[in-house]
């Protein structure tokens, strides 16, 4: 897991950020972007 895919995780579920779907994306985007696989399924998942 990346850090990027955790601040995604944050900003989907609202934990120390205002919960975010559209940001939760962008940011496992960049994740995905490198090589996370959380991340791509997490994005496969909400259809990102």
């Amino acid at each position: 897991m990346s850090a990027q895919f955790n601040v995604g995780v944050s900003y989907y579920y609202g934990r120390g950020v205002a919960k975010s779907t559209p940001q939760a994306i962008a940011w496992f985007k960049k994740a995905a972007a490198q090589g996370d696989e959380n991340a791509k399924k997490a994005l496969k998942q909400l259809g990102g």
